[in-house]
């Protein structure tokens, strides 16, 4: 039941609820129940009842009626009548009216609305139009009470509400350009949506910004004869508070400048209400002004440009940038300056792009400039906080056969912001200083971790060089300065036709404790000596080459001298070498022969090796060296003298003589001397002759052996056509006046083609002693038609002191017997009568000599090997495999059997299976499988795995999965050939490669000690995107843990890389980034250190 003061002659009365029921609704004026149809007319749905019975201001309307409360039902807009256009004229104008709106609220409110407006695009001639409109908005609420309610809406005193909505836009073409004026002022209590979005404008936009308005003033592309004008203003306010923009651009083919900027004032609340698209980041920078700058002379040729920018985050604390480049033919030039000031308090509200770029950089300032030319360019970065900073300074060169380079880097020992710099620029610095000692340098992965600790050293770099056909000239320079000392190379290089002529120099300050912050490639090429100061000559020819090497410590002094010639058919080299017996470390000098400098630590001395082959039938070599202590007496003499001469098809002359020699002052310690002449004679027939005579001369004071000379003569005779006699007879007599005769004899005959034997006989005499001695050998041989070869062999020892003792042997050669492969075969047994012991030996392998099928199985193989020996009652070698292969299907598997037993007797047995998938890359699955169990002789089992799975998802996507457990490190000293380590790692893979256009992959890693328990974990994933396109954009995430019982360390590093396709003027590339530690964070570094890198070129 609701009463409705009527307070107007209004026939619709809107009520306070809409969606009634028809059947139960009554209608009373002034208490006269009125009749449907004839009296009223009712709208169920709006929730309105239309008078048509005489009524007047102040007349009580009371209404019974049922409603759908559900707020699907009542969420509803109620209007008496459509909003109404009317055409005027033909003048471009509308007139509109809404009549008897009536808007509801969730509380029970009802509000009458009446919106009347004009709209429209009014032209003014061909160049001026005005478009816009004005509506006018009533409101007035009813004055109503529901019987069944206290709350009374509307009564006397509410009286009604007034409202505008004033939209103008004035433009016209004016001086080749267009002038354009807006205004837009809506009432904050406008409600008119309806009417606005009939007249073609956004209403919905527009009543959300009730209450603001917005002004703006635009002068476009002004002409004044070749200079184009632009000018803009525009605000939106809020109350006291306003967003304003403002441009300024001045364009000529001479000249142009310009600003825009951006202010936001910091109690402006209704962002979310604007129709900016960046609303969200203009909330983010209440507060904030921007100004940018530029101004340019000439063109993209012949011209300067200039750009500035400043940030304020309101408390006057700013981010500036500044950029000057000038251009003029092959001439450009580029510098600029940017500082974030230390305090600036709002970097989380700048872009993305900007807090990447600012963010890392908080107090610092940046000047940097670069000036190229055609042939040559200088660049020079600085980087400079509050007390410390750094210098990066390059320079080149290069205009005909002359190219100049220069390379400074200076980084102050207090600066600690090396890590927060942009990885590009830290990469550039990395290669211009790998570069300088080795041109082409590649940067190694270690190389980045050392580079961040270079904190204190001032690196200086110069080369030049000048190429020309036939003449070459080189001069580099390298000076490292730290904080107590320095380092400096100099080098220079002069080449004429096939002459070259190399000088070095090195210092290393002894108090130089950055050496081990440099790079690996500086360590390497300057060594680990400290205090030293060196000097190298290198002279090459076409024929010979000239070296020499002096290096001075504080201990001492190393030197070396390099002479070697090479003719047609002579080859000479002369070496002289000394090492200062205090120079101890000289095995740590960078040098071809550190290692041959480093036993001679106290030693001088000169070598010389020669060769002379002027033919194939002489050859003469010879080497001399003589060594004596550098502060001793001691002294070392070495020749060898080595001549062959064939003077004809059946004679062999050779010369041989050798002298080792070393003294102690006066003393001789030790002499050895040598000396063979042999000759041989082809006699023809298959005779031949031999003579041998030789010359031990052994002396002073550590000489054990008596000196000898030793004379022999053999003869070898055939004995018909399948038989030789050899005959040999040596005396060797002895300084202390014995003498040894020993008479060898030897029949070899092949009896057949397939069978043979072989018996010899060696008598050893020694006159007065005891020890004379009497061997025979037997033995036979039988070839098969396969090529492989039976023998049997027999040695007795008759007398001298191994006289009762016999070997046998018994050996097939290998070669396949059917499918039998015999790889080795072979049995020895030696005999001894005294003890009547024996001694057993055996080494067998067989194997399949080729696949075959065994039932189901494929490609079948088997192998079986046994390497023992016995000795009496025990076995100290017995080694042991079975092993066999196959195919089931397009599966592969094999399993091997391998014990071993070492010299103590202890046993070790590998039981080893592999089981194998077909490694197509298109199947659904492939799978690999290694498993070992590995029996100890402490009754001790480890089981190595590795197993490795591939699952084939769809045609884009694949799973990979690896298991190793205890892996194998190869080391042949231990039973069984390896060592497992106790170790077990676990790894996935996911890959997505089926799109050319993205790919995506991701891992993860954990390798386990089993011992110590140490983790380590890494898990990473990337994701390329739009790679055809040519300007790919990659994310990537990476985490390293290693943990162990006492520590735990964690890293994780993530980000994105954009590399643009270079176009004809300009590339542009830019890599965002973060490292963050947990737990636990490195010297240097900060728990989160976000990297940005933009390398942007422009052409102009």
């Amino acid at each position: 039941m609701e009463s409705i003061i009527i307070s107007g002659t209004s026939f619709s009365i809107p009520l306070r609820y809409g969606a009634l029921e028809t059947e139960t609704t009554q209608v009373y004026l002034n208490g006269t129940r009125l009749s449907a149809g004839k009296d009223y007319t009712l709208d169920t749905n709006a929730g309105i009842v239309y008078l048509k019975v005489p009524h007047r201001k102040g007349d009580m309307l009371r209404v019974d009626y049922r409603y759908d409360s559900s707020p699907e039902a009542q969420n509803k807009k109620a209007s008496s009548l459509p909003t109404m256009r009317m055409e005027l004229g033909g003048t471009g104008a509308n007139l509109y009216a809404g009549l008897g709106v009536a808007e509801r609220s969730g509380d029970g409110n009802v509000t009458m609305s009446n919106v009347f407006g004009v709209a429209g695009n009014l032209k003014f001639g061909k160049s001026a139009s005005l478009k816009g409109g004005v509506f006018y908005s009533e409101r007035e609420r009813p004055q109503s009470q529901g019987y069944f309610s206290r709350e009374r809406l509307g009564m006397q005193g509410d009286g009604s509400e007034k409202s505008h909505a004033i939209l103008q836009d004035l433009g016209f073409n004016a001086m080749g350009g267009t002038i354009s004026a807006s205004f837009q002022d809506v009432s904050a209590a406008f409600t008119g949506s309806d009417a606005l979005n009939n007249a073609g404008f956004n209403g919905d936009q527009l009543v959300k910004e009730r209450g603001l308005k917005r002004t703006s003033l635009q002068m476009n592309g002004l002409k004044f004869g070749s200079t184009k004008f632009s000018n803009g203003y525009r605000s939106v306010r809020d109350g006291g508070a306003m967003i304003e923009w403002r441009n300024l651009v001045v364009d000529s083919d001479a000249f142009g400048f310009g600003f825009s900027s951006q202010k936001v004032d910091r109690n402006f609340r209704r962002f979310q209400d604007l129709a900016e698209n960046d609303r969200g980041q203009l909330q983010r920078e209440a507060g904030m002004s921007r100004m940018n700058q530029f101004a340019r002379l000439g063109n993209d040729k012949r011209g300067v440009k200039f750009n500035r920018m400043n940030i304020d985050d309101g408390s006057g604390k700013q981010i500036k940038r500044s950029l000057v480049k000038l251009g003029y033919g092959s001439f450009s030039f580029e510098g600029g300056t940017q500082e974030v000031e230390n305090g600036f308090s709002r970097l989380g509200s700048l872009l993305p792009e900007e807090h990447q770029l600012y963010a890392r950089e908080s107090g610092l300032r940046r000047d940097w400039f670069s000036v190229a030319g055609a042939g040559w360019n200088v660049s020079d970065s600085r980087i400079n906080n509050a007390n410390s900073g750094m210098q990066a300074t390059m320079a080149g060169i290069k205009t005909g056969a002359w190219s100049v380079d220069y390379f400074r880097l200076n980084v102050d020992s207090g600066f600690n912001q090396l890590p927060m710099l942009q990885p590009g620029e830290i990469e550039s610095w990395m290669k211009a200083t790998g570069n300088s000692i080795e041109p082409g340098f590649a940067l190694r992965p270690q190389d980045r971790q050392r580079f961040m600790t270079s904190t204190g050293i001032d690196r200086r770099s110069l080369r030049v060089s000048h190429k020309a056909k036939g003449f070459g000239l080189t001069y580099g320079r390298l000076d490292l300065g730290g904080r107590k000392d320095s380092t400096s190379i100099n080098e220079f290089g002069l080449s004429m036709g096939s002459y070259q002529l190399d000088y070095r120099s090195q210092r290393v300050g002894k108090e130089f404790g950055e050496w081990y912050s440099l790079l690996p490639i500086e360590q390497e090429r300057l060594g680990p000596i400290l205090g030293i100061d060196r000097q190298d000559v290198k002279l090459t020819g076409k024929n010979f080459n000239v070296q020499n090497m002096t290096a001075k410590t504080a201990g001492g002094t190393a030197s070396r001298t390099n002479i070697n010639v090479k003719l047609k058919n002579l080859d000479l080299s002369l070496n002289q070498r000394r090492v200062d017996k205090g120079f101890t470390n000289v095995g740590q000098i960078v040098d071809p022969e550190r290692d041959l400098l480093a036993t001679m630590v106290g030693l001088q001395g000169l070598d010389f090796k020669g060769s002379f082959t002027p033919n194939n039938k002489l050859r003469i070599n010879a080497q001399v060296s003589s060594y004596s202590g550098a502060d001793s007496a001691l002294a070392r003499q070495y020749r060898n003298i080595d001549i062959y001469w064939k003077p004809d098809g059946r004679t062999e002359l050779s010369v041989l003589s050798l002298r080792n020699k070393n003294d102690l002052s006066s003393s001789l310690l030790f002499f050895g001397g040598f000396d063979q002449l042999a000759f041989i004679r082809d006699l023809g027939k298959g005779s031949s002759m031999k003579f041998l005579r030789e010359n031990h001369d052994f002396g002073g004071s550590n000489a054990n052996n008596p000196s000898s000379t030793r004379t022999m003569a053999g003869i070898k005779t055939p004995l018909g056509k399948s038989a030789n006699i050899t005959t040999e007879r040596s005396e060797t007599l002895f300084s202390d006046g014995t003498k040894e005769t020993i008479f060898a004899n030897t029949i070899d005959a092949h009896l057949t083609k397939e069978f043979g034997f072989n018996l010899s006989e060696t008598i050893s005499d020694r006159p007065g002693q005891s020890s004379d001695t009497t061997q025979r050998n037997y033995g036979l041989y039988y070839k098969f038609s396969n090529g492989m070869m039976l023998s049997y062999g027999y040695v007795r020892n008759m007398n001298g002191q191994d006289t009762g003792t016999s070997n046998t042997s018994i050996g097939l050669s290998s070669g396949n017997i059917g499918n039998i492969n015999v790889g080795a075969a072979q049995q020895v047994r030696n005999s001894f009568d005294q003890d009547l012991g024996q001694q057993h030996g055996v080494n067998l392998a067989l194997s399949s000599a080729k696949p075959f099928r065994l039932g189901g199985i494929s490609n079948f193989r088997w192998t079986f090997s046994l390497n023992a020996m016995k000795d009496r009652q025990r076995w100290p070698l017995e080694n042991r495999l079975i092993g066999f292969s196959g195919n089931l299907g397009e599966s592969a598997f094999s399993y091997e059997y391998k014990s071993q037993m070492s010299p103590t007797g202890i046993r070790g047995i590998d039981r080893t299976f592999q089981f194998q998938t077909s490694q197509d890359p298109n199947r659904k699955l492939v799978a690999s499988m290694l498993y070992k169990v590995r029996t100890l002789p402490w009754n001790q089992q480890i089981m190595i795995r590795n197993f490795n799975l591939a699952w084939k998802m769809d045609r884009n996507w694949t799973l990979s999965h690896q298991m190793i457990t205890n892996p194998e490190q190869m080391n042949g000293g231990v039973l069984l050939g390896s060592v497992p380590l106790p170790t077990a790692r676990t790894a996935w893979k996911l890959d997505f490669g089926g799109n050319p256009d993205t790919t995506f992959g991701a891992s993860w890693f954990e390798e386990r000690n089993l011992q110590s328990r140490q983790i380590v974990r890494v898990a990473g994933a990337n994701l390329s995107l739009f790679n055809r396109s040519g300007s790919p954009v990659k994310l990537f995430f990476g985490l390293d843990e290693n943990s162990n019982p006492n520590a735990r360390n964690r890293q994780i590093r993530y980000g994105l890389e954009f590399n643009q396709r270079p176009g004809p003027n300009q590339s542009l590339s830019f890599a965002i980034g973060n490292t963050a530690f947990n737990y636990a964070v490195p010297d240097g570094f900060r728990r989160d250190n976000l990297n940005l890198r933009i390398d942007w070129s422009i052409r102009f």
